[in-house]
């Protein structure tokens, strides 16, 4: 629900909760249209959907407080039925739907971010559970969740050892190297801690 007004931008773009609405249905079935027409072969057991955090653009900074499309609590019941409708979508086509998830920066509503209760503390968290009642209250059973208490979650696809978070754990990053930077440096660290093959973040906007 963030709003970009194209006349702030010299028209180079846009976005708003329209233009939103529209995108959603198109990326859920141009996700079935890549799996079932321009990858064959496959038999697929399910999908993995990630929700790794900014769901929302909220209101950590006064400017978005003032310019996003609707409260906090008004965007949080708005795309409950939205998301809803894109898991049970993927439920039709894939059978089994797994959703782990985390929280990001822009879901808090404390000025800084918190270490402890970071996700209780965010409406990305109150989000997914909001979306997991609904479909539990449906008696849909093909979807599942995994949602994370603290600031980063794990778990296996086949033999594949994942670890994902947010990202923001990042700071930093200037020069050729960008965001490479601070990213190795998190993952050299993490590496001491947690046995993983990869890790996967959503803050950056960049695979």
């Amino acid at each position: 629900d963030e709003v970009v007004n194209p006349d702030e931008i010299q028209n180079k773009n846009g976005y708003n909760r329209k233009i939103a609405e529209k995108r959603l249905p198109f990326y859920t079935g141009n996700v079935v249209k890549v799996a079932r027409d321009f990858i064959k072969g496959f038999e697929y057991p399910g999908i993995v959907v990630n929700m790794l955090g900014d769901n929302f653009s909220g209101f950590i900074h006064e400017e978005l407080r003032r310019t996003n499309a609707d409260s906090m609590m008004g965007s949080l019941l708005h795309w409950v039925g939205p998301i809803v409708t894109m898991l049970e979508t993927f439920a039709d086509e894939f059978g089994q739907v797994w959703v782990p998830g985390v929280v990001g920066n822009h879901g808090r509503h404390d000025k800084k971010p918190l270490a402890k209760m970071r996700a209780h503390e965010n409406f990305d968290w109150l989000f997914m559970h909001m979306v997991r009642t609904v479909l539990e209250q449906k008696g849909e059973k093909r979807v599942t969740f995994l949602i994370s208490n603290g600031q980063k979650i794990r778990f296996n696809i086949f033999d594949t050892r994942i670890i994902a978070s947010h990202g923001d754990e990042c700071k930093g990053g200037s020069g050729i190297a960008g965001m490479l930077s601070p990213q190795l440096i998190a993952f050299s660290r993490m590496k001491k801690t947690y046995e993983f093959d990869q890790w996967w973040i959503g803050h950056w906007h960049n695979l």
